[in-house]
């Protein structure tokens, strides 16, 4: 160690020259003796010198510090070779004291180094920059030691953003109603000759310092009083010159300034000026040196065990190894060592520590709270613990035993495990029995919490982090009870600033300034406890602002007093020798009391899944508390509270059993475990007490409501809806009625402040008010959150209308601060007078205070009223204070809560479009929540009566309809606006008043708002979903399009015939019978229903679609409101409730065994009362399902049913076991070659088996009348095969199903010899003998009691005469185009083809193939087929035209050719309707009856009256630059440099509104230019005026800079047409997606207030400020400095998209479209996230057979224009098509995940696109779940299935993660699900 002379010397005089030199050459042989020893191997005893001057410090033996000796008047200070003169300081206050002992090790070599270092610059007369990592206090100690040393007087600044010029220079006060200026640090450090210490450089607004650089480089500045400071070489010159110096002052030449900074970029904050920095000398200063710091903590930690000291400190210093400096860690608080020690060294009783290290190494560095999102960082932490053999040696619970009270601490016995320990602590001075906590219910948690809180205690302030509701607040007041502390709270928020923490400045009455301090000084001075809560919400900077206060108990304050630690203040007066000395210094200075304590709270708000840290918790904030977190009280610990609270029934432990089950869900599931984390205890508690008062009410409703269920997105919806199956929630029946009264009668002078509102009552509404009463009758204050527009306060104002209650109205917006939400400010006379907000108002007068718009408002500011719920005190501007209770305190300073106060708070829901702040997350569990959606249709309708009650009720039923719809789409993310209630009540109200006005006129007050928005399309959409629900928003002219009819041709007598009563046949009977029942698996969706009557009136009245639900259709049947759908792709039959549009799909997988997949079963559907009966035609089975309760069960018929089955590979259509049906009961049963047909009566349970003869065989039967079955028979005798089976060789029988008699006919029944009956008819009619008059009329002369008809193939219909007619004729009505073909074979003459007569109302329908089709006059391209329908009353035939899918595809009607053999749709009726369903799933409902068409005509007119009146009066002014004349041609314009906005015009490209050039919203330009301005659109009257050789050369003129943009971009027109094919296919979810996108970003871009500015709007805050005539008083709105920060640029976010292209996806998708849906999936990526580049980074890769990772789209390169994406789409589809067979989805998802997780990034999305094939290649779903669940934590994975055979995608989504899984069968649902992916994974 080298050996440095250290001695201090004096001023001599000419006889002490002896003596100076004999004790320099004294003190020379000792210093250097040593070192000459060991040069000659001398042994000389080890000699110190040290001569102590003003305080004490500790001796080593290693090192000597320093040595001073006083020589007359002066003392000098030698450090190595540099001597500074030591001066008895004015102001001994000034001077920093007992820092010199500190654990910054002033008696070390390296401490020395750097007091050297400062001394040299001292002596040089420079000013110092100390720098260095990692944060903390050491530098400042540094700096204040050497000040202590020589005895230098010292000036603190804490730099913040709040912090001003005035806070530097000089601060304006009023005293005497004049304003006088006070010197501020800088100055009085400048004029006094003191150190000014400049702490926290980094952080202070970059404009600021720059004030200083004069006073630092030439040590001149001016000041705001007038006065200039000088340098006092300069001034001394001046004065010596006789120089004027009345303004300018002198600098003390001993002036200097150290500041201390922390390095940026490495921190945050902003980097130095480099003029500042040049005036700067710099020295690194890093932690205390280890060897040093581990011999001060041996010293004066004596009886802490040595070893753990060692290990702790190896521990802390291995993160500053360069290896482990390079992680990325946090940097360890090296300086809070000593506070755990000083833990350790406090609890007394064993030898063995009650404290393991873990535990000990969490106080300072909560290691897994910082990184639990961040894997690889905990995993390297724990690492290091485990490398240095920190292990959870003890790892019991503290159990509290007792606190016992001494004299001057209190004593706290507990227990760890078996051994017993206490701890001495520090107590308060209070012992209030008010500050009891009584409520407070010990158990074994708040045990150990509280004795963990203790031994925080000892060591000085902590922090309790926890999330809301934890217990925190309790766990203080319980632990100031013990410790009869009384407590004071300080309720934190975002903007509140360094200086309110400390001081505010307010006038007093007479106008003079004066400094009042905050709850904190106030606490520091009495030894209160304070708490801090919320200090997450602080910025980082404000916080530090407190560094001194916590770290040294020393705090400058703003008044320019000085709180000084209770130790060093005694000392400090114990020096002062006179009494006025004492009295001064106590001016100055003021004592800190020893027993002052703070304890903070804060959230771990910032921990998301997107976040790996929380970011509040950064290095500097780690070194100024201890940490301890408070977790959730785990369920059975709240049980055993609110067991003690309430009296427990079954519906509480139903409540607990769901939350426990809850919460253990949660641990695999983020989004339960989001929800679980809502119900806090004190949610619990409020639910409990409802349950305990009302046991009655609806858990579910309760549970639901207190997650905010109804504004999830749909996929949380979905998770919570498969949780709460489990659980069977006793009904309860809600009242349709308001069940409360008025509780109270309001005084006459309240009575004004009740609300008088017109309110109309409905079930909604009425459920939500009696609710409301529920929780407010609890005493609860109410928060009500929904839509705009959903009546919230309409139903509080009724509410409190119905209560007598008055209230006090509060409505909030983005301007509200925590000032002018309690006071408000005025200046009277130059003094400030503060006046009442309605809060305060309310809170003294008992009143209710309704807070609207609560969202609006900044977060940090509602927080505020959470102090206020929760423990009932707030803090006013003015420095008033409310609390709970008086308690004989000072009216005039405290504001006592009124017992009747409450609050209810009125809040949109948080999410897009509403852009405000989740205000839900930060009072939620405060309040009693109620969710207020718009009314459901039937409350909505009921409402809207009373609104308008002469409207029609259909169109009120239209319109609540539609807007549902519009709802959903908002809901989604698909449109941007939220329709609400509130807009239909404007439009019936219009309506109701004025009815001559259409309703789609009456719409455009809506949609207007809508009318320039071309890119978001909302106008169109609003307009298709109107005309979707027959409102026909649009039409510009009537328009009628109803089915061309023609004559119905004369009924002609064709012969008369001859009946053959054959007699009673005999019958074989037997029985049969129904199976069990079973249970079927169904699935429940809804249908999509369009109206159809949007663009003209026509019969088809609206369409049912089913999407690609079921694409191999079978059979189809109407029953009175429901559909049924049969078919076999899925196999399964479905339920369409058509007054609802509810679906049920019951799954038919495996109840027909025989039903071979090689070849499609023929599933047909049969009535059978309220259930339907499902019969498969191949293997003869029968199924009844009750879809009512769903359930099933076969029919069991005889053994040898209609003979052996015949192997389906030889079967043809004709060989089916078909079965017909005769009534609701018996069906009928029959097989083509058959010799015998059955008759099966379902209700008596029989079967009876019918033979007509022994070589007679079935051809065809058909029900023809209530009694009659009309079959064709052959004899087998004269056919070979039946496929020969010839016209000829029919004969047909009459057979009475009933009675089973049998009549021939012998004559021909036909009028042609090819002509038979049609394959399927079906009577409707219960009375079929009686003649229509119409058809009476076509008989001409002819008699006819009584008939029969029979449609055929070549006629209308014949007429047969009842059997028992004496003289039977036949007649015919002929039709001109038969239904077959030529060919006489029968099996080709029969088509499938149905015919329904219903004569109750008159009328014949039958299928039209599209082959036969009749010569009309309108006929479309887009005809599916026809329904000949006709009218018997009119003696017509009509023909409705069935329109083709709009998604229609050639493999689409392959399916349905194959299911229904060449029928391209099947037809059906109920009721007053006809129905058709086409081959994809959309159900056709058509309206024939002719007077409910004229009703439905006349509705339609008068909805739509296009008919204006004229007006007599007109306003008409034409543009004078859009005359005809002023059109010259299109051009492109001339290009604005500085892209200026052009409106109108002809001139410049880029313009909006104009003409002739290209732009936006003009007319005659060649093509559409977007210059990013707003766009003003012209009328379309102007446009219409466009001469037509304008209009062509603008159309050539486009094509040509069409064309060039094709070669410019190396695009053939080919190429594009095909890119335009894919795109226009996608090309509305593309726009729904962007505004899912930007609605992310959206609320971003919200700018702030910007604080102590020179101009703009008056702060509030600063009104004292503004009366002294500061500058920096204002505020004004701009962009946040901190949410675009340079050094600190935004992550976005990352996506990487995996997509299936392998062989599979090539060869399947002819079956599902799968490859072509997955290329327009990737087309709308590509498309919708150009212009997001900046936020969200993709990269797109696939998998096959070939590999894993093949890059189609590479990251951060994504493609610019069309061609480039159409390249990756046909390298995506080439890929596909030559690619090996393989998959590795597995192996892609894996290392997406790893490659992902490797970036740095905001958030991460893997969304791997499948088509589901896993089972061919063996791949297990457990394995794949744990992939995308595990592999990295931070990376959010979804898999969507874009394709299947079978149910694959069903079944592994079923086995797969419910919240990560999605399957896709239609494009035009990708950007819902994206938005789902987003939602779902921001809310985790």
């Amino acid at each position: 160690m080298s050996r440095k002379l250290v001695f201090g010397f004096g001023k001599y005089k000419p006889f002490d020259i002896g003596i100076f030199i004999g004790i320099n050459v004294l003190v020379g042989f000792y210093v250097w003796m040593p070192t000459l020893s060991a040069m000659f191997s001398l042994k000389v005893p080890k000699i110190q010198i040290l001569t102590q001057i003003s305080q004490k410090c500790p001796l080593t033996n290693f090192s000597r510090i320093y040595s001073s000796q006083k020589i007359d008047d002066k003392n000098f200070l030698r450090l190595g070779d540099h001597v500074k003169e030591l001066k008895n300081p004015k102001n001994p206050e000034k001077v920093p004291r007992g820092y010199l002992a500190l654990k910054n090790g002033c008696n070390s070599q390296s401490n020395l180094q750097n007091l050297q270092w400062l001394l040299q610059k001292d002596l040089l007369k420079q000013d110092c920059y100390l720098i260095g990592s990692p944060p903390g206090s050491f530098r400042r100690q540094l700096a204040l030691s050497y000040a202590e040393l020589t005895k230098r007087e010292v000036e603190y600044l804490c730099l913040s953003k709040d912090t001003t010029e005035s806070d530097i220079k000089q601060r304006r006060e009023v005293k005497n109603s004049s304003v006088f200026y006070e010197n501020q640090c800088a100055v009085n450090a400048a004029l006094n000759g003191r150190i000014l210490i400049i702490e926290g450089i980094e952080k202070a607004e970059r404009n600021l310092l720059p004030i200083l650089n004069n006073l630092l480089e030439n040590r001149e500045i001016n000041l705001d009083d007038g006065h200039f400071l000088v340098a006092p070489e300069r001034y001394d010159k001046l004065k010596s010159l006789n120089s004027d110096l009345k303004n300018l002052l002198r600098v003390h030449e001993d002036f200097r300034v150290i500041a201390i900074g922390l390095p940026v970029p490495k921190y945050k904050g902003n980097p130095l000026d480099p003029p500042l920095r040049s005036r700067f000398q710099a020295h690194l200063v890093s932690h205390p040196n280890y060897q040093d710091f581990l011999q001060y903590l041996k010293i004066e930690f004596k009886n802490t065990n040595s070893e753990i000291i060692e290990k702790l400190c190896n521990f802390s210093y291995s993160f500053y190894t360069s290896e482990v400096s390079q992680m990325g860690l946090i940097d360890f608080p090296i300086e809070n060592l000593e506070r755990v020690f000083k833990i350790i060294d406090s609890v007394k009783g064993t030898s063995k520590s009650p404290i393991n290290e873990i535990k000990l190494i969490e106080k300072i560095y909560p290691y897994g709270l910082l990184y639990k999102n961040d894997e690889a960082k905990e995993k390297l932490a724990s690492s290091m613990i485990e490398k240095f053999n920190l292990l959870n040696k003890n790892n019991s619970e503290f159990e509290l035993l007792s606190v016992e009270d001494l004299a001057n601490v209190k004593k706290v016995n507990f227990k760890n495990g078996s051994d017993e320990y206490y701890v001495e602590v520090l107590k308060g001075e209070c012992k209030n029995e008010a500050n009891n906590n009584e409520s407070f219910i010990m158990n074994k948690y708040h045990s150990n919490a509280l004795v963990d809180m203790f031994l925080n205690h000892t060591s000085g302030d902590f922090v309790l982090i926890g999330p809301s509701g934890c217990g925190k607040t309790e766990l203080i007041n319980k632990f100031a009870n013990f410790l009869d502390y009384s407590t004071q709270t300080m309720y934190l928020f975002k903007d509140m600033s360094s200086r309110d923490l400390i001081q505010q400045r307010i006038t007093m009455a007479n106008g003079d300034t004066k400094w009042l301090n905050s709850p904190l000084i106030e606490a520091a001075i009495n030894g209160d406890l304070i708490i801090l809560d919320g200090i997450h919400r602080l910025k980082d900077d404000t916080l530090m602002s407190l560094r001194r206060l916590i770290q040294d108990r020393e705090l400058d304050l703003l008044d320019g007093r000085k709180l000084l630690r209770h130790d060093k203040y005694d000392e400090l007066l114990n020096e002062a020798s006179a009494p006025e000395e004492k009295l001064q210094l106590e001016s100055k200075i003021i004592r800190i009391h020893p027993s002052f304590r703070i304890i903070a709270t804060a959230e771990a708000t910032n921990l998301t899944d997107q976040k790996n840290s929380i970011e509040w918790l950064n290095s500097e904030i780690l070194n100024l508390f201890l940490y301890q977190q408070i977790e959730p009280l785990p369920l059975d610990y709240e049980h055993e509270i609110l067991n003690k609270k309430f009296k427990l029934n079954s519906k509480h432990e139903q409540l607990f059993e769901i939350i426990r089950q809850l919460k253990q869900s949660g641990q695999t599931d983020s989004h339960l475990k989001h929800i679980g984390n809502l119900f806090t205890l004190r949610k619990l508690i409020r639910l409990s007490k409802k349950i305990e008062k009302y046991p009655n009410i609806n858990l579910k409703d309760e549970f639901l409501n207190s997650c905010l269920y109804k504004f999830m997105p749909n996929l949380n919806k979905k998770i919570v809806d498969d949780f709460l199956e489990k659980f069977n929630f006793q009904p309860s029946v809600d009242s349709e009625k308001i069940e409360f009264s008025t509780i109270k009668k309001a005084s006459i002078e309240k009575a004004a402040k009740i609300p008088e509102v017109t309110f109309y009552e409905n079930k909604l509404h009425s459920k939500i008010l009696n609710n409301l009463f529920k929780d407010y009758s609890l005493g609860e204050n109410l928060l009500l959150i929904g839509n705009q527009g959903t009546g919230k306060n309409k139903l509080v104002d009724k509410f409190l209308m119905l209560t007598q209650t008055p209230r006090e109205y509060l409505q909030l917006h983005r301007d509200t601060t925590v000032h002018s939400l309690t006071v408000q400010p005025s200046i009277k006379n130059g003094v400030i007078h503060y006046e009442d907000s309605p809060l305060v108002k309310a809170i003294k007068s008992g009143e209710v205070l309704v807070i609207d718009e609560a969202d609006k408002a900044p977060l940090h500011v509602t927080s505020i009223l959470k102090s206020l719920i929760e423990s009932g005190e707030m803090i006013l501007s003015d420095g008033r204070r409310i609390v709970k209770h008086l308690n004989g305190r000072d009216p005039s300073k405290f504001i006592e809560i009124h017992r009747d106060f409450k609050m209810i708070i009125l809040a949109n829901r948080p999410g897009y479009p509403f852009l405000g702040n989740d205000f839900f997350s930060v009072l939620g569990d405060l309040l009693s929540c109620h969710p207020i959606d718009n009314p459901d249709p039937e409350s909505e309708i009921q409402m809207l009566k009373n609104y308008a009650p002469n409207l029609n009720e259909k169109i009120l039923k239209k319109l609540v309809d539609a807007f549902g719809t519009l709802r959903q789409m908002s809901d989604q993310g698909l449109i941007s606006y939220p329709y609400s209630t509130r807009e239909i009540v404007n439009i019936v109200k219009h309506l109701d008043k004025y009815p001559d006005d259409s309703l789609p006129q009456v719409l455009a007050n809506v949609y207007d708002f809508d009318h320039f928005e071309e890119q978001s399309n909302l106008k169109e959409t609003f307009k298709e979903v109107m005309n979707k629900h027959g409102i026909p928003v649009g039409i510009t002219k009537f328009s009628l399009n109803l089915a061309e009819s023609v004559q119905l041709p004369n009924i002609k007598f064709l012969e008369n015939l001859k009946f053959n009563n054959l007699g009673q046949k005999k019958v074989e009977k037997s029985k049969i019978s129904w199976s069990s029942e079973f249970e079927v698996n169904v699935e429940k969706f809804s249908c999509d229903k369009i109206e159809s009557r949007s663009e003209y009136f026509s019969e088809l009245k609206s369409i049912y679609s089913l999407g690609a639900k079921q694409k191999l259709i079978t059979d189809f049947l109407t029953l009175k409101n429901k559909a049924y759908v049969a078919g076999v792709k899925p196999m399964s039959v479905i339920e369409v409730d058509m007054d609802t549009n509810e679906c049920i799909e019951v799954s038919l997988e495996g109840l027909f065994k025989g039903a071979w997949r090689s070849y499609y079963p023929n599933f047909k559907i049969l009535n059978l009362g309220s259930e339907i009966l499902v019969h498969e035609e191949s293997t003869n089975e029968t199924l009844k399902i009750d879809f009512q309760n769903l359930k099933a069960q076969k029919l069991e018929k005889s053994k040898n049913f209609l003979g052996q089955k015949i192997s389906k590979y030889f079967q043809n259509q004709n060989d089916m076991n078909k079965m017909i049906n005769f009534n609701e009961n018996i069906k009928i049963q029959f097989k083509t070659g058959s010799v015998d047909f059955y008759v099966i009566d379902l209700l008596t349970m029989e079967e009876k088996r019918i033979n007509l003869g022994s070589n007679l065989r079935v051809n065809n039967m058909a029900k023809i009348s209530e009694k009659y079955l009309l079959g064709s028979f052959y004899d087998a005798n004269q056919v070979i095969n039946r496929d020969h089976v010839r016209n000829e060789n029919l004969k047909y029988f009459l057979i009475d199903v009933l009675n089973d008699t049998v009549v021939e006919i012998e004559r021909s029944l036909f009028s042609n010899e090819n002509d038979t009956f049609l394959n399927q008819i079906e009577v409707k009619n219960k009375e079929a003998w009686k003649l229509p008059k119409g058809l009476q009329e076509l008989l001409q002369d002819n008699e006819l009691n009584s008939f029969i008809i029979v449609p055929s193939i070549n006629n209308h219909f014949t007429l047969i005469p009842n059997s028992s007619d004496q003289n039977p004729k036949s007649f015919v009505c002929e039709r001109t185009n038969p239904l077959r073909s030529t060919n006489s074979n029968l099996k080709s003459q029969i088509p499938l083809l149905k015919s329904i007569i219903d004569l109750d109302k008159n009328f014949i329908l039958t299928q039209v193939s599209k082959e036969t089709r009749p010569n009309l006059k309108k006929t479309s391209e887009n005809t599916l087929g026809l329904i000949e329908l006709i009218d018997l009353n009119e003696q017509k035939v009509k023909y409705l035209q069935i329109p083709k899918p709009y998604n229609f595809s050639a493999h689409d009607s392959w399916d349905f050719k194959t299911s229904l053999n060449e029928s391209e749709f099947l037809l059906d009726s109920s009721q007053d309707f006809v129905y058709t369903l086409d081959f994809y799933g959309n159900i056709h409902k058509w309206e024939v009856n002719r007077t409910q068409l004229d009703n439905s005509l006349s509705e339609w007119q008068k909805m739509v009256q296009l008919n204006n009146p004229e007006l007599q009066l007109e306003y008409f002014k034409q543009s004078p630059n859009t005359e005809l004349r002023d059109f010259n041609g299109p051009k492109h314009g001339k290009i604005d440099a500085d892209n200026t906005p052009h409106v109108g015009g002809n001139t410049w490209a880029g313009g909006s509104g104009g003409f002739d050039t290209a732009g936006l919203g003009g007319v005659g330009g060649p093509y559409r230019l977007d210059s990013g301005h707003q766009v003003f659109q012209i009328s379309d009257d102007l446009k219409k005026n466009v001469p037509e050789h304008v209009r062509k050369a603008a159309r050539e003129m486009g094509e040509k800079a069409f064309r060039e943009r094709l070669k410019q971009i190396q695009m053939s027109p080919y190429e594009h047409e095909i890119y335009l094919k894919y795109l226009n296919n996608v090309k509305r979810p593309i726009q729904q997606l962007r505004n899912i996108l930007e609605s992310l970003e959206a609320k971003k871009k919200e700018r702030v207030w910007l604080k102590n500015q020179t101009q703009g709007d008056l702060d509030d805050a600063k009104l004292v400020e503004a009366i002294t005539g500061e500058k920096n008083v204002y505020k004004r709105r701009g962009d946040d400095p901190n949410a675009e920060n340079s050094l600190n640029p935004e992550k976005p976010k990352r996506l990487k998209l995996i997509v299936d292209v392998s062989g599979s996806m090539y060869r399947f998708n002819g079956v599902d479209n799968r490859l072509e849906r997955e290329l327009e999936s990737v087309l709308m990526v590509m498309e919708a996230f150009s212009g997001f580049e900046n936020k969200i980074v993709y990269d797109i890769v696939g998998h096959s057979g070939d590999g894993f990772n093949v890059k189609f789209v590479e990251a951060k390169n994504a493609p610019k224009n069309e061609a480039e994406r159409l390249k990756v789409l046909h390298t995506m589809l080439a890929h596909s098509q030559f690619c090996s067979s393989g998959d590795h989805t597995f192996e892609a998802t894996s290392q997406g995940i790893k490659d992902l997780a490797k970036e740095d990034a905001d958030d991460y999305f893997v969304i791997v696109l499948s088509d589901a094939n896993f089972d061919r290649y063996g791949l297990s779903p457990k394995s794949y779940a744990r992939i995308m669940s595990e592999t990295d934590k931070r990376v959010n994975a979804f898999c969507i299935f874009i394709g299947t055979l079978g149910n694959q995608a069903l079944y592994l989504k079923n086995n797969l993660p419910q919240n990560k899984t999605f399957i896709c069968m239609n494009t035009q649902d990708i950007p819902r699900i994206m938005q789902q992916i987003f939602q779902s994974a921001m809310l985790a």
